[in-house]
């Protein structure tokens, strides 16, 4: 699989990296930490030049006899083997990332509330650590930009988008790189929409 192909331009990089929950979520709790750590990627991202075809619309419509519906892939990104795998359940969706020969270290559950009370488009996303680390808010970005991700494939902001729960782990001097980290993503939601069309009866 050419992974390379299929990150992020320099400017789809920058907007990838900007996690934001809504202006109401940030003036009562203040930034979250993993706003911080992707706030501290931008400057790497700057200097990255890997281009990516845009994804597909999608909507969560998966049959109820095709569920669960599981794709597993074992990529190389950037040189490094990763196996990436999602499962779609009626309730939310798994995603796996291992660099560790399959294993997983860190088990996130990430979901969205969304309101128009406010602005119209008010967004908060709910992170917690299940199982492993708990002091790696890395781990949580990733979640919550593969989360993100999913609500802009909608073609319906009425379109219902489950929870995730992400189990990843990766080696410790890939973690933080902007490059793994756009093809992590790339590569989780391409799966996803694959998962979706399949589970849609490939529409």
């Amino acid at each position: 699989v050419d992974i390379i192909s299929h990150l992020t331009t320099p400017e789809n990089q920058l907007k990838s990296m900007e996690l934001k929950a809504s202006n109401e979520d940030s003036a009562q709790h203040g930034p979250s930490s993993s706003d911080a750590v992707a706030k501290s990627l931008t400057p790497a991202l700057q200097a990255t030049s890997i281009s990516q075809a845009p994804s597909q619309k999608v909507t969560w419509s998966p049959l109820p006899t095709s569920l669960p519906t599981s794709l597993t892939r074992s990529v190389e990104i950037l040189g490094v083997a990763t196996d990436c795998w999602v499962q779609l359940f009626s309730d939310r969706i798994v995603f796996g990332v291992s660099q560790l020969q399959g294993k997983v270290g860190t088990m996130i559950s990430c979901q969205v509330e969304e309101s128009g009370i406010i602005d119209g488009n008010a967004t908060r996303f709910n992170i917690a650590v299940l199982l492993g680390k708990r002091d790696d808010d890395m781990l949580g970005v990733y979640a919550r930009r593969i989360l993100d991700r999913i609500l802009k494939l909608r073609t319906s902001l009425q379109d219902a988008c489950p929870p995730i729960l992400l189990g990843i782990s990766l080696k410790p001097q890939t973690q933080k790189d902007p490059a793994m980290f756009n093809g992590i993503v790339d590569i989780v939601v391409q799966m996803y929409e694959e998962a979706v069309r399949t589970a849609s009866g490939g529409v």
